[in-house]
């Protein structure tokens, strides 16, 4: 979320967005809605014009209800790609040398 000051305006709205840091974005939408995929590229979109990453993933055959019920399960198609995005981050952000699958 970028806070607006009450004098500003929303004409450097994309400035302020830049230097707020925000993180990459994973939207996931309902893939036979097409408003929903509509609404979920133009959100990618804004975030794109302030050098915002988003990527966006069709969540075929589910509704809204179903994506959260099922997010976490193991053979959730969203659910995996929830986590091929945060494992892409975290290689981008700390390299392999790093990264340790046991304990120390």
């Amino acid at each position: 979320m970028v806070l607006v000051p009450e004098d500003s305006t929303l004409a450097d709205w994309p400035e302020r967005t830049k230097r707020a840091g925000l993180p990459p974005f994973l939207i996931l939408h309902v893939a036979s809605r097409r408003d929903s995929k509509a609404q979920s590229e133009e959100l990618a979109a804004k975030l794109h014009e302030v050098c915002v990453e988003a990527n966006v993933e069709p969540a075929e055959g589910k509704t809204h209800l179903t994506i959260n019920r099922e997010l976490g399960e193991p053979d959730d198609a969203p659910t995996k790609a929830v986590f091929e995005f945060l494992r892409s981050r975290c290689e981008k952000a700390i390299p392999k040398s790093r990264i340790s699958m046991g304990s120390d």
